[in-house]
């Protein structure tokens, strides 16, 4: 069980990595990173040229 979950940990960081890779947030268009857990979802508006987080957003706020 512990070997799945470091494997799809590990498949979920390479996917990261990977979409990162293409995608970065300017001044004109910002990135939009949403994580989602079990009960709550979180939002981020992300500059990657000045690397700075416009705004973040929760749910459980």
């Amino acid at each position: 069980m512990a070997d799945k979950n470091i494997q799809k940990a590990k498949r979920a960081k390479r996917r990261r990595r990977k979409v990162r890779g293409i995608i970065s947030g300017t001044a004109q268009r910002p990135r939009l990173t949403v994580c989602k857990s079990l009960k709550n979802v979180f939002a981020q508006i992300i500059d990657d040229e000045k690397g700075v987080t416009l705004v973040s957003a929760a749910s459980n706020s």
